[in-house]
C-alpha cells in the first residue's frame, strides 16, 4: 500500500510537472516576441548613440538587429495585432531609410514600402488605441515630405509616373492625418497629364474643381484635355467658369474666342472680342494683352490681317511690348521669303519680273527689321541678333551685317 500510495503520489507530482511544462511552452513564444519588440528598441538606442560616436560600423549593426528583431515580431500572429510593434517598425524603418550608410543602400527600397504599411497598421490593428500617436503622427508627416521631394526630384527628371506615384503615397499619408492636401493632389494632376494619362488627370482636376482647389492654370488644362478629346462643349463649359471664377484673366476670354474659331463660330468669335475689349476699356494693360493674344489666335486661325492688327494695337497700347513687335515681324519675314521663293522659281529669262520680286522681297525685310530692330532694343539676346544679321544680309546692308556680326 505504501509503495502504491508512493507511485501515486509520483504520477501527480508528474502530472503537474507535465501541465507547468505545457503552460510554459504555451507562453514563451509570446513573451519571446515582445521580448522582440524590445529588443528593437534597445538595438535603435545603441544605434543612434554608436552614430553619435561616429562608430558608423557598429552603428550599422545594431540597426540591421533592429530590423531582425522587429521583423520576427512583426510577422508573429500575436504581437502582429499590437500597435506597439508597428509603430516600432515605423522607428526602425525610419531610420533605415534616412541613415546614408552605403552598407544601408539596399534596404531603401523595402524601407519605403515597410514604413507605408507600419503607418497603417500602427493606426488599425488595435481598435481604439494607437501608440505613441503624437510621435507617431509626427514621423508620418516627415515620411510624407519624403515622399513629396521625392516626387518633386521625379518630375523635375520627368519621370512622371514615379512622380504620381510619390505624391499619391504623401496625399494618402496626410490623409490617415486628416489633412487634406491639395498640393500633393495638384502635384498628381500634373503628373498624370504629362504622363499622358489624361482620364487620371480629368478625374483628379475635377475633383480639385469641386473642391474649389483649381488655380487658373489647372482650369487651361482642363479645358485642353476636353479640346484633346474632342469635346468642345465641355471645354467650352470650363473656360466659361474660369471667366466667371477669375474675370481679371484675360487669357480665358482669348481661350473662349479660340473656340469659337475651332468650332468656326465666327459670330461669337467676335462678340466674345468685343465683350472683352469693352470690359477693359479703361485698363490699358489689359487691352494690350487682350489684342495681343486675339493676333495669336487669328494668326493660328490664319487670318493674317485680323492678327497683324490686333498687333498693331498691342503695340498702341504698349510701345515696349518686346513679343507683339516680334510676332508682327514674322509676317513680313514669312511675305520677304514667299517673294524669294517665287523670283527663284521664275524662268531665267524672265530677269525684269526677278528683280521686281527681290524689290520686293527687300522692302518687306525691311519692314521686319524696323520692327525686329525695335524689340532687340527692348530684349537683346543671341537669337534675335542672328535673325537680324541673316536679314540684313538678305537687304544687302553690308554695315547692318557687321554690326550684328560682332
Amino acid at each position: 500500500m505504501i509503495k502504491t500510495s508512493f507511485q501515486s503520489h509520483h504520477l501527480v507530482r508528474l502530472r503537474l510537472l507535465f501541465c507547468a511544462a505545457l503552460l510554459l511552452f504555451g507562453v514563451f513564444p509570446n513573451r519571446a516576441q515582445e521580448s522582440n519588440v524590445l529588443s528593437a528598441w534597445e538595438y535603435m538606442q545603441v544605434y543612434q548613440s554608436e552614430r553619435a560616436n561616429g562608430n558608423l560600423r557598429v552603428a550599422v549593426e545594431n540597426l540591421l538587429n533592429a530590423k531582425k528583431a522587429i521583423d520576427e515580431a512583426c510577422r508573429h500572429e500575436k504581437t502582429s495585432l499590437k500597435s506597439k510593434t508597428w509603430k516600432r517598425k515605423l522607428d526602425v524603418y525610419l531610420l533605415l531609410l534616412t541613415d546614408t550608410s552605403k552598407e544601408l543602400m539596399p534596404y531603401k527600397a523595402e524601407a519605403l514600402q515597410g514604413i507605408l504599411e507600419a503607418a497603417q497598421k500602427a493606426r488599425t490593428v488595435e481598435p481604439g488605441k494607437i501608440f505613441e500617436e503624437k510621435d507617431l503622427n509626427l514621423k508620418q508627416q516627415l515620411v510624407a515630405n519624403i515622399f513629396f521631394k521625392a516626387g518633386f526630384e521625379a518630375f523635375e527628371r520627368k519621370l512622371y509616373d514615379a512622380a504620381f506615384q510619390s505624391f499619391e503615397q504623401c496625399y494618402n499619408l496626410k490623409k490617415a492625418l486628416n489633412v487634406e492636401d491639395t498640393v500633393s493632389l495638384t502635384n498628381m494632376f500634373l503628373s498624370a497629364y504629362n504622363a499622358k494619362k489624361a482620364d487620371k488627370a480629368l478625374e483628379i482636376g475635377l475633383r480639385l474643381k469641386s473642391m474649389g482647389a483649381a488655380d487658373p492654370a489647372m482650369y487651361r488644362t482642363l479645358s485642353n484635355l476636353y479640346l484633346e478629346r474632342g469635346d468642345t462643349a465641355q471645354g467650352l463649359q470650363v473656360v466659361r467658369e474660369a471667366r466667371s471664377k477669375f474675370p481679371n484673366k484675360p487669357e480665358f476670354i482669348t481661350e473662349e474666342l479660340n473656340f469659337y474659331l475651332i468650332t468656326k463660330n465666327n459670330a461669337m468669335a467676335s462678340k466674345t472680342l468685343e465683350e472683352a475689349i469693352r470690359a477693359f476699356a479703361n485698363d490699358p494693360q489689359m487691352l494690350k494683352l487682350l489684342y495681343f493674344n486675339s493676333g495669336v489666335i487669328y494668326a493660328q486661325a490664319g487670318d493674317r490681317e485680323k492678327a497683324m492688327a490686333a498687333y498693331r494695337k498691342s503695340i498702341e497700347y504698349d510701345p515696349n511690348y518686346y513679343a507683339a513687335y516680334n510676332n508682327l515681324a514674322a509676317f513680313f519675314v514669312d511675305d520677304g521669303n514667299e517673294l524669294i521663293k517665287q523670283a527663284n522659281n521664275l524662268p531665267l529669262n524672265e530677269t525684269k519680273k526677278y528683280e521686281e520680286l527681290k524689290q520686293k522681297a527687300r522692302e518687306k525685310y525691311l519692314e521686319a527689321a524696323v520692327l525686329l530692330e525695335k524689340a532687340y532694343q527692348l530684349k537683346p539676346d543671341d537669337k534675335l541678333k542672328n535673325t537680324l544679321r541673316d536679314i540684313f544680309i538678305k537687304i544687302g546692308d553690308e554695315a547692318k551685317v557687321q554690326q550684328y556680326s560682332r
